[in-house]
C-alpha cells in the first residue's frame, strides 16, 4: 500500500509545476505595459475600467495577453480565460463576444458564464446591458458618455475603429 501512495505522490509531482501540461497554455510574460487605450467608468461613488495596448488588456478584473498564435489568455473577471479571436467574434468556453458594425456605430453582444452582455457604442449614446449594469448614456462629448462624462473612451478606445479584440475585452471587463 505504501508503494502505491508513493507512486501516486511521485506522479502528482511529475505532472505539476513549470513543466506540467498546462505550462504551454499560459501566455508568455509581457514586456512593460504601456496602454494605448482605456475605458473608464466613474459614477455614484464607484469607478472601474480597463486599459489596453497591442498585446494586453489590464484592469481591476482583467489581465489578458495575446499569444503568438493570436489567441488571448489570462484572467477575465478573475477567472482563467482562453479565447480565440476572429475578425468579428471572440470565442472561448466561458466568454463569447460578437461584433456588428452598423452605420450608427458598433454593437457588441455575447455571453460570459451564461450571462448576456450587450454594448452599443453609437454616435449619440452608449447602451450597456449586463447582469450588474444597465445604462443608456447620451454622448456628451467626442469620447464621453453620461452626466459628467461617466464613461470615457481614452486614446485608441475613442478612435473611429478601436482595436479588436482589445476594445471589446476592455468594455466587457469594465461592466
Amino acid at each position: 500500500m505504501a508503494g502505491i501512495v508513493a507512486s501516486a505522490l511521485w506522479l502528482g509531482c511529475a505532472t505539476s509545476g513549470a513543466g506540467g501540461a498546462n505550462a504551454a497554455a499560459a501566455p508568455a510574460p509581457a514586456a512593460e505595459f504601456k496602454p494605448t487605450g482605456e475605458i473608464s467608468f466613474a459614477a455614484v461613488g464607484e469607478s472601474r475600467g480597463a486599459s489596453f495596448d497591442d498585446t494586453r488588456v489590464v484592469g481591476s478584473s482583467v489581465n489578458l495577453s495575446r499569444r503568438p498564435d493570436g489567441s488571448w489568455a489570462g484572467l477575465f473577471r478573475d477567472r482563467p480565460t482562453d479565447v480565440s479571436v476572429y475578425s468579428d467574434r471572440i470565442a472561448g468556453v466561458e466568454l463569447k463576444l460578437v461584433r456588428q458594425d452598423t452605420p450608427d456605430g458598433v454593437i457588441i453582444t455575447g455571453t460570459h458564464m451564461g450571462n448576456i452582455l450587450r454594448f452599443e457604442v453609437l454616435h449619440d449614446k452608449l447602451v450597456v446591458r449586463t447582469p450588474k449594469s444597465s445604462y443608456t448614456l447620451p454622448r456628451v462629448s467626442e469620447n464621453a458618455y453620461g452626466t459628467g462624462g461617466a464613461v470615457k473612451f481614452i486614446g485608441e478606445a475613442g478612435s473611429a475603429n478601436p482595436p479588436w479584440p482589445q476594445f471589446a475585452l476592455a468594455l466587457a471587463a469594465t461592466f
